[in-house]
């Protein structure tokens, strides 16, 4: 509530004494909403939100709630300013309010989000209208899970193209509400590219102090890419594309085996065997960089995806331990290129997924040691 010894007065009427009906206060503004002047009108709207997000949260009944809704989203087509004033209402009473009315859901998202157009507002008025969205999902989704595909397709264009640091981890924590909560059907891919655009995250941080950071980013995103099983294929294909694209820093790599990793933990392990030999590719690519030392993500990728195969079958572990021998023989026996023992880990973190492969493992690797103690390859 603002200091001014109006508004003060304002809501001792209206709160504290109850001499002041929310009613009248609103029909003595009403000539003002009214006037030929845009100042005036914009002036009076914003004094009206202020005086509403001073309201305590139980004050309003549900039927002030609806009401003041109604006219609120009425407004959302008014000039910039106006409608920014709405914006900051809307937020408020529905985060807000105590006492919701009835089936507010849906003309509130059709109105905000289905008929508006979130990306054409300043980051202040998106975050306010992510809260709203965000609120409706923790607490309404029961409400919004009817409207099924046609909710997802309105998140889809609601995000579309959101970059701003602030935004994003709202949109990556909805972003796995939506695809665990409603049917995805043939808009599946359209949701995954949503997220997939800003993999790897790409973020220099601003400021030490701020609560935004490059690892709550990627952790975010991470999450949304693994968050349905329909996503599986889409993932590994964007994997792929991550590890053979020369444009990607070494930490970006490092950032796909890390996605790897996760997502041979969580997808259905059938789902990685079409794309075992660029995966293992990848892994040896940011596994065996001569620069720099074997990163702590490369094991966990390689381990995810040998468990991953081992619980598939015989078959499918039989198929990656020969070709994790076939790609990491010549770093063990070329020992002048200094990647012996780091191949020979990669080999070890396989080994550990069962007998099978450690059987097919070791049968190669204990030849190959004998040959490197005796001097034998050239």
């Amino acid at each position: 509530m603002s200091t001014t010894s109006g508004d003060s007065d304002l809501y001792q009427r209206l709160v504290v004494d109850r001499s002041l009906a929310l009613s009248d206060y609103l029909e003595l503004k009403k000539p003002l909403l009214f006037s030929q002047s845009d100042d005036v009108r914009e002036a009076t709207l914003s004094e009206i939100v202020d005086t509403v997000c001073s309201l305590p949260g139980d004050f309003l009944t549900r039927e002030q709630v609806a009401l003041l809704l109604d006219f609120l989203l009425g407004r959302l087509e008014s000039s910039p300013v106006a409608a920014s004033h709405a914006v900051r209402g809307i937020h408020h009473l529905v985060t807000n309010s105590q006492n919701h009315p009835e089936g507010f859901e849906k003309p509130l998202l059709q109105i905000m989000f289905i008929d508006g157009n979130v990306q054409g507002w300043d980051v202040e008025k998106r975050v306010l209208q992510y809260n709203v969205l965000e609120w409706l999902l923790l607490y309404r989704l029961q409400e919004l899970k009817p409207l099924g595909s046609n909710f997802v397709l309105m998140f889809i264009k609601t995000m579309g193209g959101e970059r701003h640091p602030r935004c994003l981890p709202m949109v990556f924590r909805m972003f796995v509400i939506v695809a665990r909560s409603f049917p995805l059907g043939p808009l599946v891919e359209d949701l995954f590219e949503v997220i997939a655009c800003y993999f790897p995250i790409e973020f220099k941080q601003a400021s030490t102090d701020s609560p935004i950071t490059k690892q709550l980013l990627a952790e975010g995103c991470m999450k949304c890419l693994v968050a349905h099983p329909d996503f599986a294929p889409f993932c590994y294909m964007l994997i792929e594309e991550k590890f053979t694209d020369d444009d990607c820093t070494p930490e970006q790599k490092e950032d796909t085996c890390e996605l790897l990793a996760e997502a041979a933990s969580v997808f259905p392990p059938e789902e990685i065997v079409d794309h075992l030999e660029s995966m293992l590719g990848g892994v040896r690519i940011v596994g065996l960089n001569p620069k720099g030392s074997l990163p702590d993500c490369v094991p966990r990728a390689l381990s995810a995806v040998t468990n991953a195969l081992n619980s598939a079958g015989s078959e499918a572990v039989v198929k990656l331990g020969s070709q994790l021998i076939e790609n990491l023989e010549p770093f063990v026996l070329q020992a002048e290129m200094g990647l012996t023992e780091r191949a020979l880990a990669l080999l070890r973190c396989a080994a550990q997924a069962g007998p099978a492969i450690r059987s097919q493992i070791y049968d190669h690797v204990t030849p190959w040691i004998l040959m490197l103690v005796q001097g034998t390859w050239m």
